[in-house]
């Protein structure tokens, strides 16, 4: 799990800095909506809100010990974001309450790092406009009375926050080793007044909302006491951190936890039942740490993990079994599997013909209930319940054909386009990687009965990584995140980085003035038709075998009460719904806990 979460990280870090554009001619806000709708989760809801208890969740950087405390310039951005959450408030994040289940139910909140904008509230940008005309600014509006709890540690009384701290959190986020690159669009930031900041930019760019409010960059806003803290471990020590948010930092014990607890100064409330209620419910929360799966599942299945919306797949069924009374739920994961055709130089992958032929002779159902059981048919580039998702039934003709397994008509079309004979190609999988291994001997099968005789080379990781950055390949695999869907799109289209690449499509065709003119588009109504428009081509072209999305395990007691199945908010953000749950002791105690 750990590689596979740094991967992610770095992932990003490459594409991002390549997705900045320029012009735009129109302007927009943060009150757009979507008509996209997902099925409704059953709801842990019930009864009275209770005060008090304590709520132990697994993070998905539960594995080790933080990276540092220190938001802005943490060697460790993607998980360091993880561990201030609870404490430090967003620019942006998911609008659960409006958006979500518990809301109008347009957006589940279960897609990992990605939040639409169109879903997004602010609880420090409590609102915002853009402008792109005659020159690109950002223009936050700072939520009054959000309170910096203060820190004895280091003499700092309470007091409100501010935009010269929002100000002061940019430019010192915005520098970092790690991220710094992302954030040449913006030429200025200013704090025109004390609940005003203004950015101003040389161009638009589409993740403006991940790269300013809710990514593990400046979106999270660090006061400037704890930035500046010259005390013991300075900015990076825990005792030194300052909180706008739900808890405060308590207690950090390496190996084992990190401990926050209630902070009264916090000023947001819910409504349940026509009633409003201080948030949070809890009065402590503790991310554990714990290195190994086993003890990780362990304490699940024990009930010392009230909730972990992570848990490995393949341990469905014994939870079942050991503790039959825990909520088990499933979503999407983040993460497909792709077998890319080197549609540049194999001489006979360079046919979009021969390409599509071979997705018509997959059968993908197969695999699918094989390998991912009860994963989505299609989940690439673009992710069911993201507003740009467009499901097999629902796609163009000659796109939904690739996914009707018809061997016979393959056949025929690879003998069409001039090889009745067939040919053979060799793919390149991983060592030590059995997904790969699994979904390749049955493509090895599947295909010998379209005339193709498909080799399996198998690689250790350098000279895998080299291979793909080289393009010496004719069918290699790619891990695609599927959680922002502009990643997959840019990675598929961006000269000469990123590498391991294999089918850059602005070598050729029309795709480059597709993904140009989607990553500059400021209205998200007509960014989510282009990136809709523009995920169905590439699918069309066949460049991709995109395998079924597997499905993640989201496991939790029913003690836990005003859940409704959310994972995400933001980037590996769970805090809001945290701060809304509370704790039944009575089911605790029926349940023996």
């Amino acid at each position: 799990m750990k590689n596979k979460f740094l991967l992610l990280g770095m992932v990003f870090l490459l594409v991002a800095g390549m997705i900045s554009a320029s012009s735009l001619m129109s302007s927009c806000s943060n009150n757009s909506t979507s008509t996209v709708s997902t099925t409704k989760a059953t709801t842990a809801a019930s009864g009275t809100p209770i005060y008090g208890g304590t709520l132990t969740v697994a993070t998905d950087w539960m594995f080790e010990d933080p990276g540092g405390f220190d938001a802005g310039l943490t060697p460790k951005p993607w998980s360091t974001a993880v561990w201030d959450s609870p404490f430090l408030c967003w620019m942006m994040i998911g609008d659960i309450e409006k958006f979500g289940p518990r809301g109008n139910n347009t957006f589940p909140f279960q897609t990992t790092e990605m939040v639409p904008e169109q879903y997004l509230m602010g609880p420090v940008g409590q609102s915002w406009e853009i402008t792109t005309s005659p020159s690109v600014t950002f223009t936050f509006h700072i939520r009054h009375g959000i309170m910096w709890a203060g820190n004895s540690t280091l003499g700092m009384a309470s007091r409100e926050l501010t935009a010269d701290d929002v100000v002061y959190s940019m430019k010192r986020s915005e520098i970092g080793t790690m991220v710094e690159g992302n954030y040449k669009f913006i030429t200025d930031r200013t704090a025109v007044d004390k609940y005003t900041v203004k950015l101003t930019c040389s161009s638009f760019d589409a993740n403006w909302a991940y790269y300013l409010g809710y990514g593990y960059m400046p979106g999270l806003i660090t006061c400037p006491e704890s930035g500046n803290a010259t005390i013991g471990g300075g900015s990076e020590d825990w005792k030194n951190q300052v909180s706008d948010g739900p808890f405060v930092i308590s207690d950090y014990t390496s190996g084992s936890a990190v401990t926050y607890t209630r902070n009264a100064k916090y000023w947001e409330k819910t409504t349940i039942k026509g009633k409003q209620y201080d948030l949070p419910f809890i009065d402590k929360l503790v991310y554990p740490i714990i290195p190994d799966e086993a003890s990780q599942v362990a304490a699940l299945r024990t009930g010392k993990l009230d909730w972990w919306s992570a848990v490995p797949k393949t341990y469905a069924t014994s939870l079942s079994s050991s503790s039959p009374a825990m909520i088990q739920t499933t979503y999407p994961a983040d993460r497909v599997y792709t077998f890319k055709m080197n549609r540049l130089d194999n001489q006979y992958l360079k046919n979009k013909d021969v390409r599509r032929a071979l997705m018509m002779g997959t059968d993908f159902g197969t695999i699918r209930d094989l390998v991912f059981p009860g994963g989505d048919l299609l989940g690439w580039p673009i992710p069911r319940g993201d507003p740009a998702y467009t499901p097999i039934e629902s796609l163009p003709a000659s796109t939904k054909q690739l996914f009707t397994y018809d061997a016979t008509a393959a056949k025929k079309a690879i003998s069409d386009a001039g090889y009745p004979n067939g040919f053979k190609l060799t793919l390149q999988i991983q060592a030590n990687e059995n997904t790969e291994s699994n979904i390749a001997q049955l493509l090895v099968d599947q295909w010998a009965k379209l005339g193709v005789t498909l080799s399996i080379q198998v690689l250790d990781s350098a000279a895998f990584t080299q291979a793909g950055n080289d393009r010496k390949y004719d069918i290699n695999v790619l891990t695609m995140s599927t959680a922002n869907p502009i990643v997959p799109e840019n990675w598929a289209h961006t000269v000469p980085n990123p590498p391991n690449n294999g089918n850059i499509y602005s070598l050729t065709e029309n795709f480059t003035t597709m993904y140009q003119t989607m990553i500059a588009e400021s209205d998200v109504t007509k960014r989510t038709q282009d990136i809709k428009n523009l995920a169905i081509a590439m699918i069309d072209d066949g460049a991709w075998l995109p395998f079924a999305n597997p499905t993640s395990l989201n496991c939790y007691w029913p003690w836990i009460k005003n859940y409704y199945n959310e994972t995400d908010t933001g980037y590996h953000n769970a805090v809001p719904m945290i701060e809304r749950m509370w704790i039944d002791p009575a089911v605790k105690t029926s349940l023996g806990k």
